[in-house]
């Protein structure tokens, strides 16, 4: 375990309580990524098992996870990390089963070996959006994600933490801000407990994350943000030029958005809009707050697209769907092998390739507060987002809403007509307000909506 003690996802930098933040993410998520095991180390048997704990020699540091040869796929370890005054931080690692893609390594190469140039010709006056957010941030932790050398950290007010994934960049964050606890982290997998940051300003890091991923990326960022919690978004522009060839920075990945698309995913990853906008050259702005709804966890690949109708308040407390009291569906999708491991949303797209988002994102003590407009709307946004991802097929968990929004006529199983490019099946609602069903049954659907459609 030397290799792991000697590397840091912290970097030295002003003594902060970062413990509070950095300690493993909530609801089980991990909060490092490694490939597989290093010859040096010997991995456990299986999901959950502990390796030997490892002393870090100085308070606040947190070792790196390794990382993978190919730079693409990588093993995710979960971490969890006490701290404090009578003894050195201590780290224990649980081996995790959840292989995920980490952001645009090519990108990272840029900026890590053209920091200095960046430096040196790219600084600007600081953003006007800078202040009015700064003015939102409630008292807490505020990051700033993507904070290149930290220009922008300096401005958010304390405590602040100065993530990129860039070390080169971090390197350079001491002389800009030297009260910010710098973080090596990514933004598709953020090193923060549930709820840690009141803050995030996210000024042109998200345009890195590729389109199809960014959902993801968004849903990690609703999962570390308090309720309430301010938020700045600046992406590129679909109009953006995309530069000259001989640009030394060169060779960066670049998400295009109009301001529609991107409101319309950053609303569905479970934040309210305070204002959108975009120069019609350059940049897309969102101004966001943190709010008390439910992160649609989809992304490329998925086997299953499961739908519910909306999320309930408890569901939307809980942070993962179908989480209501006597709501079956989990125990259905672990008998049935559709997920393998429950109510974990994120862990059921990243392994299971099962993404999981509702009809209609508003939250509601029960579904028939809703009305057909809404239902209607909802299932609108829903075929684009089934066009742009194509998930194999969609589960649709609620016969009632199905008709509601897309086909009064509709019998439980597969559907005559695919729903959008995909084909599509209903299911009973697993509330447990649904009488009518019992586990067998909701088990029997599950199955069925895995197999293939008929022909």
């Amino acid at each position: 375990m030397a290799n792991l003690a000697g590397k840091r996802h912290l970097l030295p930098g002003a003594l902060m309580p970062v413990a509070l933040l950095l300690a493993a993410c909530g609801g089980g998520e991990p909060a490092s990524v490694a490939t597989g095991s290093p010859p040096d180390v010997t991995t456990p048997g299986g999901s959950g098992d502990v390796f030997t704990p490892v002393t870090v020699r100085r308070m606040g540091r947190v070792p790196q996870a390794f990382e993978g040869t190919d730079g693409r796929y990588h093993v995710v370890y979960e971490l969890e990390l006490t701290n404090n005054k009578a003894a050195p931080a201590t780290l224990v690692v649980r081996r995790g089963d959840a292989r995920m893609t980490v952001m645009d390594r090519p990108t990272i190469a840029v900026y890590d070996a053209h920091a200095e140039e960046w430096v040196t010709a790219r600084r600007g006056p600081a953003p006007l959006a800078l202040a009015p957010f700064v003015e939102r941030v409630p008292t807490g932790a505020r990051a700033d994600l993507g904070c290149g050398p930290g220009w922008h950290s300096a401005l958010l007010g304390a405590p602040v933490v100065a993530m990129d994934a860039s070390r080169a960049m971090l390197a350079h964050v001491a002389r800009h801000a030297p009260s910010a606890a710098r973080v090596l982290g990514d933004l598709e997998r953020l090193p923060f407990r549930r709820g840690a940051l009141t803050g995030a300003w996210a000024h042109k890091s998200y345009q890195h994350v590729p389109a199809e991923r960014l959902p993801m990326a968004l849903a990690e960022l609703h999962r570390a943000t308090a309720r309430g919690a301010a938020v700045h978004l600046r992406v590129a522009c679909d109009q953006l030029d995309r530069g000259a060839g001989d640009d030394i920075f060169a060779g960066r990945h670049f998400a295009r958005f109009t301001t529609a698309q991107f409101r319309e995913l950053v609303e569905a990853a479970g934040f309210e809009v305070v204002s959108s906008g975009d120069d019609g050259e350059s940049w897309v702005d969102v101004e966001a707050t943190s709010a008390r709804l439910l992160a649609d966890t989809v992304g490329p690949g998925m086997r299953l697209l499961v739908v519910g109708l909306n999320p309930s308040f408890h569901t939307a407390d809980a942070g993962y769907g179908y989480a209501g009291p006597g709501n079956r569906f989990w125990p259905a999708a672990l008998a049935t092998g559709l997920v393998s491991r429950a109510r974990d949303q994120f862990h059921a797209l990243r392994v299971d390739a099962v993404g999981m988002t509702n009809i209609v994102g508003r939250v509601t003590a029960r579904a028939d507060e809703l009305g057909r407009e809404e239902y209607r709307a909802g299932a609108d946004r829903l075929r684009r987002l089934v066009k742009w991802l194509q998930p194999r097929a969609v589960c649709f968990v609620g016969v009632t809403g199905y008709r509601l929004a897309v086909d009064p006529k509709a019998q439980l199983g597969w559907q005559p007509e695919p729903f959008a490019s995909a084909p599509a099946y209903v299911m009973p609602n697993t509330s447990g307000l649904n009488a009518h069903a019992k586990p067998a049954d909701f088990a029997a659907h599950l199955r069925a909506a895995q197999a293939p459609p008929p022909p």
